[in-house]
């Protein structure tokens, strides 16, 4: 076989190689981009059904205020997006089937169990049979909300085999290219670098020649006449040997390109699955990682733990008024503020909408509130155009040991509605 026919032969195989490597990446880029969207489809699930238990709360406290039930039916309408969006973004039909099973049934039994909840100035905390029933919907809602996590997680747990499987092929094709790679050049040697080495012997031989020649006034043979039918031809195509080489070292840069690509994809996918793309800050399924790690670190260590959530006072007039454009710049600026002004060993999260959760590790409740309150005075003192300042009111409470993370977010959360009543003020959990 001829070098160029070699070359012809290599470069098909590097192609067919690279293609499928390329194919690859691709496939296993859509198949983690699918359940990624999945993923935050579930934690809005999440999220609105806790807007649901806020409804509730505030209609049984108010007796059901045009606010209290405006919520609930926000929040119903806002699970039924996020649900349509699940099933939307998942393409197996058996898991949309399980989705509907676990979530869809679930939630619409929760529904039929709200009409006496959303009629204005009908509900009373006095009631006892609608206590029972409020009673059977947060149980209800309890259920759900696990089957929410636990199916949220199956998602995560595909994204990530997805990945690595993804990740396993495009090291099983690199090693073949680079396999590839290896037997050419032992074959270019065999069929290449041994004549050429014939060719430097030659030259040599007529380089003595010529010098003994010139002291003999002899006339030195000229190299194509000592070249068989063979090392001639081969000796033509030299410019084709380097060009080879080339093209070698122009697919492993285009191979390298590739793989950078990839693992930067990887990393950006990582960001996405833990981090709240409008404000940066994590997002829900970071957060129940962080909780966890860190209530246990104070358990075992005895240290102080403090959450601070916050939410952003009339965010809703902002958007009806400007816009939701505005509405985004004011939930990235204040965010911002935020981020500033804590430590960095605190987190931020975006608890969902206009509300916001700091964990503060190694700080205690009367620390807490002071960071809290330089919150509110930062935010505050902000003059957004157009609209002038923003506040926020928080809720600041501090882990007891022992406590459920359930427990400590709920005071927490009840402490930052204590403060809306008046807005724009810190309250401390009970």
């Amino acid at each position: 076989m001829t070098i160029g026919k070699k070359l012809i032969l290599a470069s098909a195989i590097s192609i067919a190689l690279f293609g499928l490597l390329a194919l690859t990446g691709w496939f296993g880029y859509r198949s983690v981009v699918k359940s990624s969207r999945a993923v935050s489809a579930f934690e809005r699930e999440s999220m609105c059904l806790q807007m649901v238990y806020r409804g509730l709360n505030e209609t049984l406290l108010t007796a059901g205020t045009p606010d209290s039930i405006q919520i609930t039916r926000e929040a119903v309408k806002c699970f039924d997006e996020a649900h349509a969006l699940t099933l939307a973004a998942e393409p197996d039909e058996s898991v949309k089937a399980k989705i509907i099973e676990r979530v869809g049934l679930r939630w619409e039994a929760i529904r039929q169990k709200l009409g006496p909840y959303m009629k204005e100035r009908a509900a009373d905390h006095h009631d006892l049979d609608m206590m029972i029933g409020y009673g059977e919907i947060i149980e209800s809602g309890e259920a759900l909300m696990k089957e929410v996590h636990a199916m949220s997680a199956d998602a995560i747990g595909r994204m990530e085999e997805t990945a690595a499987n993804t990740k396993y092929y495009v090291i099983l094709i690199w090693i073949a290219i680079l396999l590839s790679m290896v037997s050419l050049h032992l074959d270019l040697f065999r069929s290449v670098a041994v004549p050429l080495r014939r060719l430097r012997w030659l030259m040599a031989e007529i380089s003595a020649d010529a010098e003994l020649g010139r002291r003999k006034g002899l006339t030195a043979g000229l190299l194509s006449e000592r070249l068989t039918p063979d090392e001639s031809r081969l000796a033509r195509r030299v410019t084709d040997i380097k060009e080879l080489v080339a093209s070698f070292d122009a697919m492993i840069t285009a191979v390298n390109s590739h793989m950078d690509e990839r693992r930067a994809v990887e990393g950006r996918l990582k960001r996405l699955a833990s981090t709240d793309e409008l404000t940066q800050a994590f997002n829900r399924s970071k957060f129940e990682e962080i909780i966890g790690r860190e209530m246990d670190r104070a358990a075992r260590l005895r240290l102080p733990l403090s959450i601070i959530i916050f939410d952003i006072d009339r965010f809703k007039a902002v958007n009806d008024s400007f816009g939701h454009l505005t509405g985004d710049h004011v939930l990235r600026t204040l965010a911002n503020i935020a981020r500033e002004s804590i430590r960095d060993t605190d987190y931020l999260v975006r608890w969902g909408g206009e509300e916001f959760l700091i964990v503060s590790p190694g700080t205690g409740i009367d620390k807490a509130f002071l960071v809290a309150e330089r919150l509110r005075q930062v935010m505050g003192a902000h003059a957004f155009d157009y609209i002038g300042p923003v506040t926020a009111s928080f809720g600041v409470a501090e882990y007891r040991e022992g406590e459920s993370k359930d427990s400590f977010i709920l005071r927490a959360d009840a402490a930052m509605y204590n403060a809306k009543r008046t807005r724009n003020r810190v309250e401390q959990a009970a």
